[in-house]
């Protein structure tokens, strides 16, 4: 029985039969004296794609299989018009299908971004078999004084993706990672991207599993990362507060920032005082940007300027960026121990006008740090809550992804 990809494949090469037939009656065509551009059925694998396309770069497949190409960050057909997800008047399954198969695609096309446009370096996990799931880092991450940690949320992401639909109905900036890498890079700060929806090549059960062999492996043996700062999308909350868990000592020394978007998860009990001081919850609310948002939970919560769930990492990048670096400047756990020897009068005075100065990075007043702010983890949705299914026409197909 023919697969939906199949289906997708074949009526794509029926229309370029067609257009081939055309330019041959009237001599046009591109494949020699007579023209002949037919398509052999026989050049199509099982899933619909040519022999040839298994060594393409993932554009190039994108380009031979669909019609389709990224122009200026925006995915569109060879006219140059924005991505159609109805191109099949009347059949949902077939037009769902493409839409998912072009999805797969993605995840490959943005591991080559995250590789040749921001030049990470792809990292297989050290408990891994070679062909298991792996990570993306900066080439200074390890010796970098700052890290900077990012978490997808649950569903068909993988690493350097956001939100899938975005990616292709909106952009790439909206939609993957890249823009806070770069930010990250321009800053001289390593980078560590996480991959923690890639459990089916890997040994590890579960999102907050692969969290755990990626700190113990990656984060917690090198020494010369001083400060860290993570930012975590929807479920990828639960995979930041489940390695507070494990990690709880290194965390209170080293992470001094962590940044939810529309996020849940819980901290332990002995680190609550601790999560309020280092975590933001960036959440959807109709309020302006940054504004405080409150919906009852454990952590302060601000606006993310959108109602979109998906949306809450683009819209908030400015804000998210300026309280890092506002973290970042000030000093840790094991900088307050030293703090405490004896100290000059004038060593003291620099030191508290490090520890209680407001910059422009610092988002929210004095007087909400210290107070159990009302604000649900991950704004109005529960834990675990998947994407209402909504028209395919409007949002370009459905998927599941939180």
């Amino acid at each position: 029985m023919a697969t939906v990809l199949d289906r997708v494949c074949c009526s794509r090469a029926k229309s370029k039969k067609g257009m081939a037939d055309k330019q041959n009656e009237a001599g046009t065509g591109e494949g020699g004296e007579h023209g002949n551009n037919e398509i052999s059925h026989k050049e199509k694998t099982e899933g619909g794609q040519s022999n040839k396309n298994n060594s393409m770069p993932a554009t190039a497949k994108l380009l031979e299989n669909f019609g389709l190409k990224f122009d200026k960050g925006r995915l569109v057909d060879g006219n140059d018009d924005p991505f159609v997800f109805n191109i099949y008047p009347g059949d949902h399954q077939l037009n769902q299908g493409r839409y998912e198969a072009i999805g797969e695609l993605m995840t490959e096309i943005v591991y080559e971004l995250l590789e040749k446009d921001v030049r990470l370096q792809k990292k297989q996990l050290a408990l891994e078999k070679e062909g298991g799931t792996f990570i993306f880092v900066s080439e200074n991450y390890r010796s970098c004084e700052k890290l900077l940690v990012l978490i997808h949320g649950s569903g068909v992401v993988r690493a350097g993706q956001w939100a899938r639909r975005l990616i292709i109905n909106d952009r790439l900036d909206s939609g993957t990672q890249l823009p806070y890498i770069k930010r990250a890079l321009e800053s001289r700060w390593g980078v560590l991207v996480m991959n923690t929806n890639d459990l089916h090549l890997g040994s590890h059960q579960s999102p907050s599993k692969h969290g755990k062999i990626v700190w113990n492996n990656f984060v917690s043996r090198e020494a010369s990362i001083k400060k860290i700062a993570i930012v975590a999308h929807s479920a990828g909350g639960g995979v930041t507060t489940d390695m507070l868990k494990q990690f709880e000592k290194d965390f209170k020394e080293r992470v001094v920032a962590i940044a939810f978007t529309d996020a849940f998860g819980s901290p332990p009990y002995s680190s609550r005082e601790y999560f309020q001081q280092v975590c933001r919850n960036w959440v959807t609310s109709n309020k302006k940007l940054g504004a405080k948002v409150s919906k009852g939970g454990e952590m302060i919560c601000l606006s993310a300027g959108t109602l979109k769930h998906e949306e809450t990492s683009h819209m908030a990048i400015d804000e998210v960026f300026k309280f890092i670096k506002n973290q970042f400047g000030k000093p840790t756990q094991s900088e307050h121990v030293e703090e405490k020897e004896p100290v000059s009068a004038a060593k003291a005075s620099s030191v508290d006008k490090c520890m209680d100065v407001t910059t422009e990075g610092d988002d929210v007043p004095n007087d909400q740090r210290t107070t159990q702010n009302n604000c649900s983890a991950g704004g109005n949705r529960g834990d675990g809550e998947k994407n209402s299914i909504q028209d395919p026409s409007k949002i370009g197909g459905s998927e599941t992804e939180i």
